[in-house]
């Protein structure tokens, strides 16, 4: 944790001199503002945003950046105000339309959200985010049935995408079917093995389907692969909770 400080604290003193440069040309101001909201300094970074020229670097790249910096401070309407006027010019790229979408989805207007990435969808097939963002919308909204669907939508255009196969595991196990979602969650761990969080929903799933031996096999397995992560160990531990009472009665049987 210390040396990030100090990396943040040492970035921040160049930034803040170069700022001072009497020369400074409105690009290199722009990607100040950027290094800014890369630290999460979103104020910052729209103050100096606001400096530049609109067209700075390009209008879509422009607006985006303000409108990323508002939608991190929770300013929805804001985002959605920029967006849209870049929109009234000329039609948005694949990034400013998902984050326009957000940014509805964000103040409950969720048939503007839909229509825009159903949109995105039919023009850009292959637009990740737009499939994960329309799944996480209608899941919001409550249409769990829905969300599975584009999901399996989704697995169809990224069979081997573990993010994509771990997000449709999510929306089976909101319509209760769990093995099904564990089929997918198994599938994720066979495309990242040594990720955590396809080995972390498989158990979790074979813990509510009350199988706490292969919940805690797959667990034990990804903690001796190196696969370190502290949701793991509790789950783990949970399991074995539960595994000892049946162990218990095994011994007393004996």
């Amino acid at each position: 944790m210390l040396p990030k400080q100090h990396q943040e604290r040492a970035a921040r003193l160049v930034l803040e001199g170069l700022q001072r440069c009497a020369h400074l040309s409105q690009l290199n101001r722009f990607n100040i503002g950027w290094a800014y909201g890369r630290m999460n300094d979103f104020k910052t970074a729209l103050g100096i945003f606001a400096t530049v020229d609109e067209g700075v670097p390009d209008p879509e790249t422009h607006a985006y950046a303000v409108a990323l910096g508002e939608v991190e401070l929770g300013e929805y309407a804001l985002a959605i105000k920029v967006l849209k006027s870049l929109e009234d010019k000329h039609p948005l790229n694949a990034d400013c339309a998902n984050l326009l979408a957000v940014s509805y989805a964000k103040t409950g207007q969720y048939q503007q959200a839909y229509a825009i990435l159903r949109q995105q969808l039919e023009a850009r097939p292959r637009d990740l985010y737009s499939y994960l963002n329309l799944i996480t919308l209608l899941s919001d909204a409550g249409q769990f049935a829905e969300a599975q669907k584009v999901a399996t939508e989704a697995t169809a255009v990224f069979p081997r995408n573990a993010e994509v196969l771990i997000v449709r595991g999510a929306t089976e196990t909101l319509v209760g079917r769990l093995h099904e979602a564990r089929a997918d969650f198994s599938s994720a761990v066979a495309v990242s093995p040594g990720a955590a969080n396809p080995r972390f929903f498989l158990a979790l799933t074979d813990y509510r389907l009350n199988d706490f031996a292969a919940a805690k096999t797959t667990l034990q397995s990804a903690i001796l692969a190196g696969v370190n992560n502290a949701d793991l160990e509790y789950l783990l531990a949970e399991c074995m909770l539960k595994l000892e009472p049946t162990q218990s009665a095994k011994r007393l049987g004996s």
